[in-house]
């Protein structure tokens, strides 16, 4: 077994892998592949010239230092249970040490998943507020922002001390979700019959009834910064590196 960047050539097995670990569509996996993947920043487990296990990461900034958010980790199912992930988290840490980040950070799906990597070293930071709302009378003024222009407002409204990801994320994000600005608030959402879920509310979250009127829904879940649940997991690759205020937004 060996590890490395995967080519071009291998999009094909990232792609049925990716299927086979997490059931999106060709829709999202064209979006992925054309909206922001670098193979600069993906890791796999080879054997044989077959991918065995992935692994792929955003390049998120913090208080002026590089930390990257891995996501879409995945083992092919016929090789689980033999230690792979494991030693693919560890190649993956002794890359981005030499590439100069100072932190790695990842949102576990679930509770194993959580104390599975608990054991490669990682901690839960990031606490966040969940909502359930009902809409409100009156509606708030809406207006739909680029991806560009989400992340010009985004960083203004962040508490200070958050995290910040690089372009292709918002592309992606816009992919899976309608972005939105008000007066003194800013959201991500997805609409799904008259339920919205709202994967990050920034700045004015009493806005939240009136979002849901002004988008024709009765109710949602809103995600915003606050003090409730731990939402990501930290593991510093420098000594003393402070994990962030606030890291909100993950694909999931």
């Amino acid at each position: 077994m060996r590890f490395d960047f995967p080519s071009p050539s291998h999009v094909p097995q990232l792609r049925a892998l990716w299927r086979q670990a997490f059931g999106d569509g060709e829709d999202f996996l064209d979006a992925f592949f054309s909206l922001c993947f670098s193979p600069h920043r993906c890791r796999c487990a080879f054997r044989e010239g077959e991918i065995l296990s992935v692994l792929y990461w955003f390049l998120f900034t913090c208080r002026g230092q590089k930390m990257a958010y891995l996501y879409a980790v995945a083992t092919r199912e016929d090789c689980r249970h033999q230690g792979i992930c494991r030693a693919l988290m560890a190649d993956t840490r002794a890359v981005l040490e030499a590439q100069g980040y100072c932190a790695a950070l990842l949102c576990p799906e679930n509770e194993g998943l959580a104390r599975m990597y608990a054991g490669f070293g990682y901690q839960p930071v990031c606490k966040i507020a969940e909502r359930k709302v009902t809409s409100a009378a009156c509606p708030v003024c809406l207006r739909r922002v680029t991806p560009e222009e989400y992340r010009v407002l985004r960083g203004k409204l962040l508490p200070p001390g958050s995290a910040q990801p690089e372009d292709s994320f918002f592309r992606l994000l816009a992919h899976d979700a309608e972005l939105f600005a008000g007066e003194d608030f800013l959201l991500a959402a997805r609409k799904s019959g008259q339920a919205l879920f709202v994967p990050e509310l920034l700045g004015n979250a009493g806005a939240a009834p009136g979002i849901l009127t002004a988008l024709h829904c009765r109710d949602g879940t809103f995600r915003m910064p606050g003090n409730e649940k731990d939402f990501a997991m930290f593991l510093p690759l420098i000594p003393d590196t402070r994990p962030p205020v606030y890291f909100g937004l993950a694909l999931d």
